[in-house]
């Protein structure tokens, strides 16, 4: 018979459809998701070969050979021999059902879109017709989610491959196509299902102070998965965090003592893993700024922040301890956020400072789209710049143009590709701004959004002062335990005197510093709605600002308006406006939003 024809779009015109006489070879795909806790009652890879060994011993169809550039899976191979040690002949056959035909293994979830790269090949080869057939263990194998299953249903309505099943029957007809929907449509809403639940019930775990498979550096757990001190490691972290807190030391020189003291734990066990410990590691892991060790264990369950405090949990016989007090932790984060502060201003002090200025969007902003790295901030000539600056008496912004600046990628596979001066950018930045408008019914939607924001806000500052009152009173109960533990007075020596009153100014430097910072804080809580409003009123003249802006005030705009701006190697810019933005801009004379 001839080839179908029902008037549909081909989605391939070069592949032809299926003829009806035609034999056609199946390949097998078995998917395991390595999120056991999603997918733990699924069937294991070498249980769905089984599975498709066995139906296919009993029935009359053909599978395609194993192609010689098709590798093996040497994990399969060691599963099926765990799964079947008890039957050597069971296993042998399998493991040559497996090596003689094409079996395509993958242990990736398919709960998202596009992430299965040996599925997105075996889809492109279903599209050029070098595969006619799949034959799987069930539909819920090869997707849950709606996206590729409808890809796959529209490749069979279209007839350019033909589907087997081992516990689904299935026709390619109307009926048939209905029915492998309806099972991807549960497939999908069994694994969300599944996620929520299991996400709930870890979060309640998480709020009794259960363990739930969490490892944490220091701790072990006992036989209620609850933290306990790991005799070894507790000792060697509590060092590690007194050198930090009190001798300051690098994170280098912590790990290289942590090593020496015989430190070995791991939170991930895998194969070959390097047990020691490093500074990359330390600062990967957050050590030091990690609120579990003071006993407040924080967690994030659907983008919401769960917090529990270990040290108020009433169990019998259990105690929660605590690698230092709250008080030593605050004193850290003190520390490290005067030690960040004070490189800050280290690097801003250098020769780049004064280039500032003429920085008309931040490095984070602009991505390579080859590497995904950030494209770095570059005005050559600096010196002449500066001799420039001088005769004319003017400011860098004044001088630089937009064609000397430049924005490169530093990484070595890119860096000769992507580079892209700024008067590029500013005219496709110019482009955009031409076309959107300020919708006044979304505008009010997010002023109420704002509101609901600042609430949050106002809970984080309310929280913040607190830390700082705490630590003012530390300072001041410090400062009062010196007074009272010290002689000072008659007949003590001048550079005895002048040490105990430098160290008495230590304090009262401290408690100031405190102050200030409590007085920025205060002064942040300003009223942000005004400063919305005011900044929505410079959106309506956009375009027209955008041109006379000087570089500090493009700068202000891309950081507010833009979420990222990506380059390839040929110099094509794509610009993406901020999310929680978008609601506010309507493309003029478009219906849809930006």
């Amino acid at each position: 018979m001839g080839t179908r024809s029902r008037g549909k779009r081909n989605p391939t015109p070069e592949v032809k459809p299926i003829l009806e006489d035609e034999i056609v070879e199946f390949v097998v795909y078995a998917r395991k998701s390595t999120d056991e806790s999603t997918e733990k009652q699924a069937a294991s890879i070498p249980q769905q070969i089984e599975a498709c060994y066995d139906h296919f011993m009993k029935e009359d169809f053909n599978l395609a050979k194993r192609p010689k550039d098709e590798p093996l899976d040497e994990k399969t191979l060691m599963e099926i021999d765990q799964d079947n040690w008890a039957n050597p002949d069971r296993a042998r056959d399998l493991k040559a059902f497996y090596v003689e035909h094409w079996i395509i293994t993958e242990r990736k979830s398919a709960k998202e879109p596009k992430k299965r790269k040996k599925w997105a090949t075996l889809i492109k080869a279903i599209k050029v017709g070098s595969v006619r057939g799949l034959f799987g263990y069930s539909p819920d194998r090869i997707s849950r989610n709606l996206q590729e299953g409808g890809e796959l249903i529209n490749l069979v309505d279209n007839d350019f491959v033909r589907l087997k099943f081992t516990n689904f029957h299935f026709e390619n007809n109307a009926a048939g196509q209905m029915m492998l929907g309806f099972w991807f449509v549960f497939a999908e809403h069994y694994s969300k299902k599944l996620s929520e639940d299991v996400s709930r019930g870890t979060a309640k775990k998480h709020l009794e102070g259960i363990a739930a498979g969490v490892r944490k550096y220091g701790y072990t757990q006992d036989t209620e998965d609850r933290f306990i001190p790991d005799p070894h490691h507790f000792p060697i972290l509590r060092q590690a965090f007194e050198r930090k807190l009190k001798n300051n030391w690098s994170d280098a020189k912590i790990a290289n003592e942590m090593n020496a003291m015989g430190w070995s734990q791991v939170l991930k066990e895998q194969g070959g893993v390097n047990r020691k410990m490093n500074a990359k590691k330390i600062s990967n892991y957050g050590l030091w700024s990690s609120s579990f060790y003071h006993g407040l264990w924080k967690r994030t369950f659907n983008n919401v922040v769960v917090e529990v405090d270990l040290r108020s949990l009433e169990y019998p016989d259990y105690q929660f301890t605590p690698l230092l007090s709250e008080e030593e932790w605050l004193m850290l984060q003190e520390k490290l956020s005067d030690k960040n502060a004070k490189a800050v201003k280290k690097r801003l002090s250098q020769r780049s400072k004064r280039l500032e200025p003429a920085r008309p969007a931040p490095n984070e902003l602009l991505t390579c789209k080859e590497c995904s790295k950030n494209l770095q901030f570059n005005v050559p000539n600096i010196s002449r710049h500066e001799n420039k600056m001088a005769d004319l008496k003017k400011a860098i912004e004044d001088v630089v143009k937009p064609h000397q600046i430049k924005f490169r990628c530093t990484n070595k596979e890119c860096e000769k590709s992507v580079n892209i001066n700024w008067d590029v950018i500013d005219e496709k930045i110019g482009k955009l701004f031409k076309t959107i408008k300020v919708d006044k019914e979304a505008y009010q939607a997010y002023l109420y959004a704002l509101k609901e924001d600042l609430k949050d806000k106002s809970k984080k500052q309310s929280s913040e002062l607190k830390r700082i009152d705490l630590l003012i009173n530390k300072k001041a109960s410090d400062q009062r335990r010196f007074h009272e533990s010290t002689e000072y007075g008659v007949g003590l020596t001048g550079k005895r005197k002048e040490n105990w009153e430098k160290q008495d100014h230590g304090y009262e430097r401290d408690i100031k510093t405190l102050d200030e910072r409590r007085a920025f804080v205060r002064e942040d809580s300003k009223d942000l709605l005004y400063e919305q409003r005011a900044f929505v009123e410079t959106i309506k003249s956009l375009s027209k600002k955008w041109k006379k802006a000087t570089y500090v005030q493009k700068h202000e705009l891309v950081s507010q308006l833009l979420l990222n701006i990506t380059v390839d190697s040929k110099n094509n810019l794509k610009i993406a406006l901020q999310p929680s933005l978008e609601s506010l801009f309507v493309r003029s004379g478009a219906a849809r939003r930006i």
